[in-house]
């Protein structure tokens, strides 16, 4: 098994598997991202703006592979 404790390593997850074989993920992203969000709501800090931001995506690889990967997850929200 393998603890994805890190909100962006699932996008590796196929990189892990291919090391790993046959292991099972369990991802922490979610709930790091409720404590976040539960943190920001009581700070009274977060934006009840209803315009959307923008997404940019930097990697130093500079891998096509990681930034459609990246895109096609945005992309399933």
């Amino acid at each position: 098994s393998v603890v994805i404790g890190c909100t962006h390593y699932f996008f590796i997850e196929d990189e892990i598997k291919k090391v790993l074989d046959d292991v099972k993920f369990y991802y922490g992203a979610e709930s790091v991202a409720k404590n976040v969000s539960s943190f920001l709501e009581k700070e009274k800090k977060l934006s009840n703006n209803s315009n959307k931001g923008t997404i940019e995506f930097i990697d130093t690889s500079n891998l096509v592979e990681k930034v459609n990967r990246f895109w096609k997850f945005i992309n399933e929200e």
